[in-house]
């Protein structure tokens, strides 16, 4: 009967620890949005299952001198109690099952970590490809918005010209009317002479 040496699982309000060298980030590109909640969520999974590799590593190396020590001496590496030869022997046999254990756990974490790495590292692909489209259309969308401007500028000032011949056309219409009633007034006063 053994006793699992694999370490909880950071809560989500933990901070995450600090990124190591083995993840770069993503190159530099235009400005994006923060990353949706699966990516932060994938990344902060892998930090999580390389913190375990670390632990497990420094599992190892501490079970490791717990063992050689107890070779030289009975007393508790931990709480420096001198220990019954007994209770020695289970210590020590404790230890052993757990660090037999260790290096399988420390593959299978490694692989975790390759897939997480690989499957993150597609998804931030395929973020930033998705992204960088969306920045074409929003440069897109605001040069047709500029040119509509434009053309409704453009129609303001037909409409103003519009207008403009709509008072001459008006007045040309009042004149002629004059010119009619003037002619009429002419035609009147000839036949009258």
């Amino acid at each position: 009967h053994s006793v699992s040496t694999i370490p909880p699982t950071p809560s989500p309000s933990s901070p995450p620890p600090p990124p190591t060298p083995s993840s770069p980030p993503p190159p530099p590109s235009s400005p994006s949005p923060p990353p949706p909640p699966l990516l932060s969520s994938l990344r902060s999974s892998l930090d999580s299952t390389k913190s375990s590799s670390s632990l497990l590593s420094s599992l190892h190396q501490i079970f490791s001198s717990f063992i050689d020590s107890a070779h030289d001496s009975s007393v508790c590496p931990v709480c420096e109690r001198d220990l019954t030869e007994g209770e020695l022997r289970v210590m020590k046999e404790k230890m052993e099952v757990q660090l037999e254990e260790v290096p399988g756990k420390l593959e299978a974490n490694e692989r975790e970590v390759e897939e997480k790495e690989r499957v993150l590292e597609e998804l931030e692909r395929v973020y930033r490809e998705a992204w960088v489209p969306r920045e074409g259309v929003e440069r897109e969308m605001e040069e047709i918005k500029e040119e509509m401007d434009g053309k409704k500028k453009e129609m303001e000032e037909v409409k103003k010209k519009m207008e403009e011949v709509g008072d001459v056309e008006g007045d040309v219409r009042k004149w002629k009317e004059n010119m009619d009633w003037l002619n009429t007034m002419a035609s009147v006063n000839n036949d009258m002479e």
